[in-house]
C-alpha cells in the first residue's frame, strides 16, 4: 500500500479499473455494493471534476457527476393464463434500495436498484394471489388432476447468493440506461430498460407447489421514463411515480408470454425529516462499575424518518470531549454505522467530567439531502461508597463532593484531609467530622479540618439540623453542612487564637485569661456576636451535654446551617444513590 500512496496515478487507475466492473448489471455483483460510495470516496480526492470516477451499466461517471442514493417501490398487479390451463392473479409490493447516476450535461444517466445485490435489505409490503396448476395433463390440452391456491397461498422464493453470510434474498430489480451511447472503443451501448419481479411459489404443502418464474419487462415501447421528469423530481425532491400497462409482448422480443396487467413504480427522491437517535434517552443515567478500574457502557442507535433504513450504515458516531483518567473506546472501531457503544474505562479526575455527556451522530447524504445530526445527553454517575477513583485512599464520594459547591473551596491536604475511622473519627461513632481546638502540641495550630466516614452506621450520609427543624440533611448537603461547620471552627480558631498564640481550650494568652467562661470566644468579642462573657452556654445550656453548645459551637451551628441551602449542589450531585439519581 506504501508503494501504491507513492505513485497517486498507479493507485487512482487500481481504483477506476475497480469501479469498471459496474459495468456489470448490478443484480449479478456478489460483493457489498453501498449507495453511491465509490463516487463519495473520490469527491474527497484531489482529482480533477472531469476524472471519471464509475462507470456502471456501461456508462462513465466523472467526478461531477450526480449519484443519488434511492429506495423504489415496485407493485405489481399481474394475470397470468397459459395454454395449459395454469392460471394465476397476482399482486404485491416490493421496496428495494439502488442509486441513480445523472450526467446533466448529456442528459445521461442510469436508474439501477436490485434486491439481491442489497440482500437483506429489502421487503415485501405485501402479496396476495390465487390461481390453479394442472399437475396432470393427458397430453390433448386435458387437465386430470388440477391443484387450487387459494388466496394469499403464494410464497416468495429465495435465491442463495454465492459468497454471501447473510443469507438467501428475494430477487427483484430494475435498470434503465439512456441514451444510446457508443463507447471510446467503438461498443455501442444501446438504451436500456429492464424490470424484474421477484420470484415466487404457490404452496398448499410440500407435495403440491408451482414455482413460477419472475416476470421480465424488457421492452423499450413501453418504456414510461423521461429524463427531464426525473431531473425535476430530483431537484423538486418529489415522488417520482410511473405505470406501464403490459399485455403479452411485455418481452423485446415479442413472444407472447401469457402475461398482462400493470407494474408500478414509484421513486421517492425526497429527504429524510430527522436523524434522531433513538437510545440512549435523554438525560438517561448510566453508572460506573465498582470494579477497579470501574466501566461504565453506553449503546447508542439512530434512526431515520422517512427513508431507508440501510444508509445508517454512514453514520458517523462523533466521541464525547476527553475526560481525563478515564479511556473510551468506541465499537465498532471506525465509529460509524447505525448503532454504537462507548466504554469508559476508569473513573475520571475531576466532577465535572461526570454527569452530562454529550452523544452526537452524523449523516452526509450527499448534496441532494445534505447533513443530517443529532445529539442527545446521557448522564454518567459514580458509585458514592467505593473507593475506585483516581485518588488515593478516600472514597468516592469525598473525592467528587469535596470538587463541588459542597466542597467550599477546599484543597485536598491544604484545608481539608479524609480521617475515615482512624484518631477522633474512631472513637466517636457519631462523629462527621472534627477541627482540634484543644492546646496538644499535634493539633494546636492546625490548618486542617478533618471528614470522617459518612458510611458508619450511625451517620449514614445524614446530618441532623439543630435550627431548621426535625428535616435531616441527607448525601451531599450532609457532606457541604458538616464541612462548612468544621470550616467555622478553623476561622475561629485562626481569627481568635491563632495569631497570637493563644491557647483556646483555657482561654488564656500565656498567662493573660481572655475567656473568662470557657466558652472558646474571647470575652471581648462576645457582645458582638450576641453573647454573654459571663456565661459558657448562652444559649441552649440544657443541650450542652449532648451538642455541647457552649457559645462557639453554637455560633458554628448556625452560620453553617444558616449559609448552608439545602439542594444547592444536587446540581453537581453525580454519586449514586444521591440526589440527582433520584430525579
Amino acid at each position: 500500500m506504501k508503494n501504491l500512496l507513492r505513485h497517486p496515478s498507479l493507485f487512482l487507475s487500481l481504483l477506476f479499473l475497480l469501479f469498471l466492473s459496474l459495468s456489470t448489471p448490478l443484480w449479478a455483483i456478489s460483493f457489498d455494493f453501498k449507495p453511491c460510495q465509490q463516487k463519495k470516496m473520490f469527491d474527497n480526492m484531489p482529482i480533477p471534476p472531469e476524472q471519471p470516477v464509475a462507470m456502471v451499466a456501461g456508462h462513465s461517471f466523472r467526478k461531477k457527476d450526480v449519484c443519488l442514493p434511492i429506495e423504489v417501490v415496485v407493485t405489481w398487479k399481474n394475470k397470468f393464463n397459459s395454454f395449459d390451463h395454469n392460471f394465476y392473479n397476482l399482486n404485491y409490493s416490493h421496496v428495494f434500495p439502488g442509486e441513480l447516476w445523472l450526467k446533466n450535461d448529456t442528459k445521461e444517466f442510469v436508474l439501477t436498484a436490485s434486491a439481491l445485490t442489497y440482500s437483506g435489505i429489502d421487503r415485501i409490503n405485501s402479496m396476495s394471489a390465487n390461481g390453479e396448476y394442472c399437475a396432470n395433463d393427458d397430453g390433448n390440452n386435458r387437465c386430470r388432476k388440477w391443484h387450487t391456491f387459494k388466496n394469499g397461498s403464494a410464497i416468495v422464493d429465495k435465491f442463495p447468493i454465492p459468497g454471501r453470510t447473510s443469507g438467501p434474498a428475494n430477487g427483484g430489480s430494475i435498470l434503465y440506461t439512456y441514451p444510446k451511447i457508443q463507447t471510446e472503443d467503438g461498443e455501442t451501448i444501446e438504451e436500456n430498460l429492464d424490470i424484474m419481479s421477484t420470484g415466487f411459489t404457490f404452496k398448499n404443502s410440500p407435495n403440491e407447489y408451482w414455482v413460477q418464474e419472475p416476470i421480465t419487462i424488457n421492452n423499450l415501447k413501453l418504456n414510461p421514463f423521461k429524463y427531464s421528469e426525473i431531473v425535476e423530481a430530483v431537484n423538486k425532491r418529489n415522488l417520482y411515480k410511473k405505470t406501464i400497462n403490459f399485455k403479452d409482448n411485455n418481452n423485446i422480443e415479442d413472444m407472447p408470454t401469457h402475461h398482462q396487467g400493470e407494474v408500478t413504480i414509484e421513486i421517492n427522491f425526497g429527504c429524510p425529516k430527522s436523524l434522531k437517535i433513538i437510545s440512549p434517552q435523554k438525560n438517561a443515567k448510566f453508572l460506573f462499575s465498582i470494579d477497579n478500574p470501574s466501566k461504565v457502557e453506553i449503546e447508542a442507535e439512530v434512526a431515520l424518518e422517512n427513508y431507508p433504513e440501510h444508509y445508517l450504515d454512514n453514520v458517523e458516531w462523533i466521541a464525547p470531549a476527553p475526560k481525563e483518567r478515564s479511556q473510551l473506546f468506541m465499537a465498532p472501531i471506525i465509529q460509524k454505522g447505525k448503532k454504537m457503544k462507548y466504554i469508559y474505562l476508569g473513573l475520571p479526575t475531576r466532577n465535572s467530567d461526570l454527569g452530562n455527556t454529550i452523544l452526537k451522530a452524523k449523516l452526509d447524504l450527499g448534496p441532494n439531502c445534505g447533513v443530517y445530526e443529532d445529539s442527545v445527553n446521557v448522564q454518567l454517575f459514580f458509585p458514592r461508597d467505593q473507593k475506585n477513583n483516581p485518588g488515593i485512599h478516600e472514597p468516592n464520594w469525598y473525592y467528587y463532593w469535596q470538587q463541588t459547591k459542597a466542597g467550599h473551596g477546599t484543597v485536598e491536604f491544604q484545608d481539608v484531609r479524609y480521617q475515615g475511622t482512624s484518631e477522633m473519627c474512631g472513637t466517636e461513632p457519631t462523629f462527621r467530622g472534627y477541627y482540634p481546638l484543644t492546646s496538644g502540641s499535634l493539633q494546636r495550630g492546625s490548618t486542617f479540618v478533618y471528614i470522617c466516614d459518612f458510611s458508619k452506621p450511625d451517620v449514614n450520609f445524614q446530618a441532623l439540623s439543630v435550627f431548621g427543624g426535625t428535616e435531616a440533611y441527607d448525601g451531599i448537603d450532609a457532606f457541604g453542612l458538616v464541612l462548612l461547620h468544621e470550616l467555622t471552627h478553623r476561622k475561629h480558631w485562626l481569627d481568635w487564637w491563632n495569631p497570637r498564640g493563644g491557647w483556646s481550650d483555657t482561654g488564656s494568652y500565656g498567662s493573660e485569661v481572655v475567656d473568662s467562661d470557657k466558652d472558646y470566644i474571647p470575652d471581648a468579642l462576645e457582645a458582638a456576636q450576641g453573647f454573654q462573657s459571663n456565661k459558657k452556654y448562652t444559649y441552649f445550656e440544657q443541650m450542652n451535654e449532648s451538642l455541647e453548645m457552649y457559645d462557639e459551637h453554637y455560633l458554628t451551628y448556625k452560620h453553617a446551617e444558616t449559609n448552608w441551602i439545602m439542594g444547592s449542589a444536587d446540581k453537581e450531585d453525580w454519586s449514586f444513590p444521591g440526589n440527582q439519581w433520584r430525579d
